[in-house]
């Protein structure tokens, strides 16, 4: 579906420009610069077709960006927005929900993802800056490399504690954990859904009848409740641990997952640092 969406969309761009420079044509020594410029990105229309339709072409997959916000964003916020370098071939939608719930945006937004036939729909939310301008393209670059990978979230933090919203394992109840440092991708419980990745076709395996996916429960945010319901589905939920990002409040307030980092050079118990995992000491 994303292959025959891209190739309508960069023949329907083709056709647009061969009309535009036909139209400047009979103006070529006035307009000479534009027909050469209508030149150069035909050739690229053309390049990008035929890339399409090669044997072995480049997977592509079309995605849903949706930022659910009350309406003021902080310029910071806008920036890493412009500033963010998206992968090519790739389909990409950006749709902005003003004035709903949490909760209820999010479910909006999966409905649209699933009526309109994305792969991905991608939560960004307004006050998510990533640090990195490729983190887009590492979440995707994560969930891509493994179908049976469901979902890939950034790292951010609370803007109580700063503390970053990432679990290992929810049933051992470690708390937060600081293995994501290491800057893989490593299967979690849950990260924070404000810049999360959804692959759309796994939430058929959440039995929901109703639509909603998103709720909040008894831990208080949607977070929690929507992780529950993936594990208790069996998806897999992988943190990126090179995507960090910070949060921030419309009064400027910055929160910075590094300000909550332990002070490791003093020497955090691996049990802490990696739950569940076998220690062994060397005497």
């Amino acid at each position: 579906m994303a292959d025959t969406r891209e190739k309508q969309r960069l023949e329907a761009r083709l056709g647009d420009l061969r009309k535009s420079r036909q139209d400047h044509a009979d103006k070529v020594d006035e307009q000479g610069v534009q027909v050469c410029l209508h030149d150069g990105a035909i050739q690229e229309c053309e390049t990008w077709l035929a890339a399409l339709d090669a044997p072995g072409a480049l997977p592509t997959s079309s995605v849903l960006i949706v930022t659910c916000t009350l309406g003021q964003v902080r310029m910071e916020w806008a920036l890493a927005v412009i500033g963010q370098t998206l992968p090519l071939w790739r389909t990409f939608k950006r749709n902005v929900i003003i004035g709903e719930t949490t909760v209820d945006a999010r479910n909006k937004a999966v409905k649209q993802a699933q009526d309109e036939g994305f792969d991905y729909l991608l939560f960004w939310d307004d006050d998510v800056v990533p640090l990195d301008r490729l983190a887009v393209q590492h979440l995707l670059a994560v969930i891509d490399a493994d179908d049976s990978i469901d979902l890939v979230g950034g790292i951010y933090p609370r803007k109580v504690t700063m503390e970053p919203i990432v679990a290992k394992d929810d049933h051992q109840k470690n708390g937060v954990w600081w293995g994501w440092r290491d800057g893989r991708a490593e299967q979690v419980y849950m990260t924070g859904t404000g810049f999360l990745i959804i692959r759309v076709a796994s939430l058929a395996k959440i039995p929901v009848t109703d639509g909603r996916y998103f709720e909040v429960g008894d831990r208080t945010t949607d977070d929690f409740f929507f992780a529950d319901w993936c594990a208790a589905s069996k998806l897999k939920w992988y943190a990126a641990g090179n995507v960090v990002c910070d949060q921030i409040d419309l009064d400027g307030r910055l929160h910075e997952v590094e300000k909550a980092m332990p002070n490791f050079a003093e020497g955090i118990p691996v049990e802490e640092l990696f739950p569940g995992a076998e220690v062994t000491l060397n005497e």
